[in-house]
This record gives structure tokens, sequence and C-alpha cells, in this order.
């Protein structure tokens, strides 16, 4: 899919993806995605990192889900699966963030930009985009993808990848 057709675009609701994090000491390596539904398109479109190469941004229309747990949850899931009180058959966990604090400067608000995540002179890694008063980065991690914004899962992944070479954002319009 093609990532700027996101542009300009208000967000209705949110979703967190997670991949449970069965054992996983720390919150980097939790494998979590962002999936956004559009004011009058139908369909989830998530963000996340191509699972080929685990280095692409990509973006994936899919069915918004049936079954999904409430953002208040989300904390107190991520910990059981991480000290393995939660064993039972893995597999993605959605929780709804719509009415979540964490999303409010999001959710009602239109994309107003996006732009690759690069080092100089290589292929994108991860995408940032851009609110009013809030963005949404995702970047890829060892077993997958995690996300950032202000005010959620503040874990700075993109210092990782200054030891590659020098970190550039390239808006999604110059290089499409």
């Amino acid at each position: 899919m093609d990532i700027s057709t996101l542009l300009k675009k208000e967000i209705s609701r949110v979703f967190i993806i997670l991949w449970p994090p069965l054992g996983e000491e720390k919150r980097i390596n939790v494998d979590i995605s962002i999936g956004i539904t559009l004011s009058g398109f139908e369909g989830l479109f998530v963000i996340t990192t191509d699972k080929g190469d685990n280095w692409t941004p990509i973006v994936i229309k899919q069915k918004i889900p049936d079954k999904y747990f409430s953002y208040d949850i989300f904390e107190s899931r991520v910990t059981k699966w991480q000290t393995c009180e939660i064993d039972e058959i893995i597999d993605n966990e959605y929780y709804d963030f719509t009415n979540s604090a964490e999303f409010n400067d999001i959710v009602g608000h239109k994309i107003l930009d996006i732009e690759w995540i690069m080092i100089k002179g290589k292929s994108p890694f991860g995408l940032k985009l851009y609110f009013d008063v809030e963005y949404l980065i995702s970047t890829p991690i060892s077993d997958g993808n995690t996300i950032e914004t202000k005010k959620f899962n503040c874990l700075n992944n993109i210092t990782t990848y200054q030891q590659l070479g020098e970190i550039v954002f390239e808006s999604v319009q110059k290089i499409i």
C-alpha cells in the first residue's frame, strides 16, 4: 500500500497490536505495531515492519478485529506475558486505545506529514507520522516492530540505529 495515501486523513480509532512477549525481559524487545482506522475509510491500517526483511516499514490493510482487549489492561498483560504468568496459545493481541489519554492527541486528528526514517544513503527503516502536537514513530526491533509517541512507549529506539550512520528524515512525498 502507498504510505502517502494516509496523508491528511483523520484518525478515528487506534489499536495497539501486540505479539505476546513470552519471557521477554526488556520492553524494547516487545513487538508492538499500531493499527489505525481513518474517517470515511473501511478497514484497519496496520503500520509495522516487514517480517520478511525485518527492516522495511509497511502499511497493511486488514479487517478490524472482532475480538480485542481494552487499553486499561495492556500494561498488566504485557507484564504477565514477560514473567510467563500467561503462557496460553500465542497469537497477536489487539488493544483498543481509542479512548486512552496516551492517544488523545492522535484520535480525531489528521496526519499532517509522514517521513521516512533512514540511515543517510540507505533504504528507510522507519516511519514518523506528524499530528498537530503529537507524533508517531514506527521502527524495527530485533524480532519485529515498536511504536512510540510522546505519551506511549517512550523507548527512544531510534538511537539504536545511530551507530549505523547519520539518521535522516525525508518526506514520503519526496521519495515516492
